[in-house]
C-alpha cells in the first residue's frame, strides 16, 4: 500500500512539474523568437536608414546634374561643389547600406553594387559633358542620365521594400517604413517634374507638348501621394512629424510651386530666362530638402519604435528566464522535499510496522509519525 501511495504521489508530482517546465519552456521560446524578431527589424531599420540617405543625396545629384547638362555654359564652381558633396553622401551611405543588406539579402546587395558601379560610369561621362558648352555636348546623354539615375533610385527603393518581405508581423514599424517609401516617391515625382521644367528653361526653349505632359503627369502623381502622406501624419499624431509636414507644405506648395507655376507659363511661351532657372533651383533645394527632413523625422520615430520593441523583448526574456529557472527549482525542490519529508519517513514507518508484525524489535518512529 505504501509503495502504491508513493508511486501515485510521485507520478502526480512529476506530472505537475512537467506541465510547469513545459509551459515555461514554451514561453521562453516565444520570447526568444520575439527578441530575434526585434533584432531583425532593428537590422532592417539600420540598413534602410543608410539607403534612404543615399536616395536623398542621389535625388539631388540627379536633378542638379540635369540642370548642368542643360546649361548653355560649362559647369560653374557652385554646382560642382554641390554635386560633389551629394556624391560623397551617396557613396558613403550606399556602401554602408550594401554592407548591411548583404547580411539580409545577398542578391539585393549584389544588385545594388552593380547599380553603384553603373552610377560611377554615368558620373564620369557626365563630368566630361559638363566641361563643354551646350552645343558641343552629346544631345542624347541628358535623357540617358535622367532615365538611368532615376532607375538606380528606384532600384535602391526596391531593395528597401525587399528587405522586409521575408519578415512577418512587423507591427507599427511596417507603417513607418511604408510612410517613408511614400515620401521617397513624392520626392521622386515632384523632383522629376521640376527637372523637366528647369531643363527647358535652361535651354531657353519653349515647353513642348510631350514635356508638358510629362511635367503634369509627374506633378499629379506627387500631389496624389502627398494627400496620403498628410493623412498618415494625422494618423500618427506626433507633433514633430506634423511640424516637418507643415514645413514641406510651406516650402514646396506655398513657395516653390507658386513660383514654378509662374515659370511654367513663361516656359510655355518661351519667355523664361536663366535667372528664372537659377531662382527655381534655389527654391527647389529648400523644398526638396524639407521632404527628406520629414523622412529623417520618420526615421527617428521608427528607431524609437524599434528600440522600444527591443527593450520590451529583453525585459520579457529576463522574466521568461526567471520563470523557467523558478519552474526547474520548484521541480527539484518538490522532488527532494517529498523524498526527504514524506517518502523516506513513510518507508521507515512501514518498516516498523512490518517489524511489529514479525515480532522483531521496533526502532522509535515518533519523529516520522
Amino acid at each position: 500500500m505504501g509503495g502504491s501511495l508513493q508511486k501515485r504521489l510521485l507520478i502526480c508530482i512529476l506530472l505537475v512539474n512537467v506541465i510547469l517546465i513545459a509551459t515555461s519552456s514554451i514561453l521562453l521560446m516565444d520570447v526568444l523568437s520575439k527578441k530575434e524578431k526585434a533584432k531583425e527589424i532593428a537590422n532592417i531599420n539600420e540598413c534602410s536608414m543608410f539607403l534612404f540617405s543615399s536616395i536623398e543625396a542621389l535625388a539631388f545629384e540627379r536633378g542638379r546634374t540635369n540642370v548642368v547638362l542643360t546649361s548653355k555654359t560649362p559647369i560653374g564652381e557652385s554646382n560642382r561643389v554641390f554635386i560633389n558633396e551629394r556624391r560623397k553622401q551617396v557613396d558613403d551611405s550606399l556602401n554602408a547600406g550594401i554592407t548591411r543588406i548583404a547580411l539580409l539579402n545577398s542578391a539585393e546587395a549584389e544588385n545594388l553594387t552593380k547599380q553603384h558601379n553603373r552610377l560611377k560610369q554615368l558620373r564620369a561621362y557626365a563630368d566630361t559633358q559638363a566641361q563643354l558648352n551646350l552645343a558641343e555636348r552629346d544631345g542624347l546623354f541628358r535623357s540617358i542620365w535622367i532615365e538611368e539615375s532615376t532607375f538606380i533610385v528606384f532600384q535602391i527603393k526596391r531593395a528597401i521594400e525587399e528587405m522586409e518581405k521575408p519578415t512577418t508581423d512587423l507591427g507599427f514599424f511596417d507603417f513607418y517604413h511604408h510612410f517613408q517609401l511614400d515620401c521617397v516617391e513624392f520626392r521622386l515625382f515632384s523632383g522629376y517634374s521640376a527637372s523637366v521644367l528647369t531643363a527647358v528653361v535652361n535651354r531657353g526653349e519653349r515647353l513642348s507638348s510631350s514635356e508638358y505632359e510629362n511635367f503634369i503627369e509627374s506633378r499629379s502623381k506627387a500631389d496624389y501621394i502627398w494627400s496620403g502622406i498628410e493623412k498618415n501624419v494625422s494618423d500618427i499624431n506626433r507633433s514633430e512629424l506634423t511640424e516637418k509636414k507643415e514645413r514641406v507644405y510651406n516650402e514646396y506648395y506655398k513657395n516653390y510651386r507658386i513660383f514654378q507655376n509662374e515659370i511654367l507659363l513663361k516656359a510655355m511661351n518661351g519667355s523664361a530666362t536663366s535667372t528664372d532657372a537659377e531662382h527655381l533651383s534655389d527654391l527647389s533645394v529648400r523644398a526638396f530638402d524639407s521632404i527628406f527632413e520629414l523622412i529623417r523625422e520618420v526615421n527617428l520615430e521608427a528607431e524609437k519604435s524599434v528600440n522600444a520593441m527591443e527593450r520590451r523583448a529583453i525585459e520579457q526574456l529576463q522574466v521568461a528566464f526567471l520563470q523557467f529557472f523558478l519552474a526547474l527549482g520548484f521541480a527539484l525542490f518538490t522532488l527532494v522535499y517529498f523524498r526527504v519529508r514524506l517518502f523516506a519517513p513513510l518507508d521507515r514507518i512501514i518498516g516498523a510496522l512490518k517489524n511489529i508484525v514479525d515480532g522483531r524489535p521496533v526502532v522509535p518512529v515518533e519523529d516520522e509519525l
